[in-house]
């Protein structure tokens, strides 16, 4: 699936890249593939969530160690502005909510950014972020 991400970047609001955080096999290719994306201009100054998934699996890893695999505090320092991470498990329900509402505030604040777009007001791009109003999903 991966190769075909790129053909919907142009129509993308925001990202939600969701990182099983107990398959440490993976992290690295995750890794890679969230910094490719990241630098893809058709994507630059959209909001994006990592979501750290299966949190509360046995073999899950700890958040320092994803934190340094994944790289997220250079993430951080590179894209802040646009990035926000949540840890937690699909399948407990934990952090859930918080994803659902970051996904409902970046949809909001594109959806307001077009139409002022529309309106005449070039350049001006409504924020998908409100403070922390979505709880544990916090800006890297």
């Amino acid at each position: 699936m991966q190769p075909l991400w790129p053909q919907y970047f142009a129509e993308t609001d925001a990202v939600l890249f969701v990182v099983d955080a107990s398959n440490a096999s993976s992290i690295a290719a995750a890794a890679l593939e969230l910094w490719v994306l990241l630098d893809d201009s058709k994507l630059y100054g959209k909001p994006v969530c990592v979501a750290l998934n299966k949190s509360d699996a046995p073999h899950a890893l700890p958040r320092g160690q994803l934190d340094a695999l994944l790289r997220l505090p250079d993430l951080g320092k590179l894209h802040g502005s646009r990035l926000s991470m949540v840890q937690g498990s699909a399948k407990a329900g934990d952090g859930v909510q918080e994803v659902l509402g970051w996904v409902a505030a970046a949809s909001a604040a594109a959806t307001a950014g077009k139409a002022a777009h529309a309106g005449g007001m070039q350049g001006q791009r409504a924020s998908s972020r409100s403070g922390n109003a979505w709880g544990r999903v916090t800006p890297l």
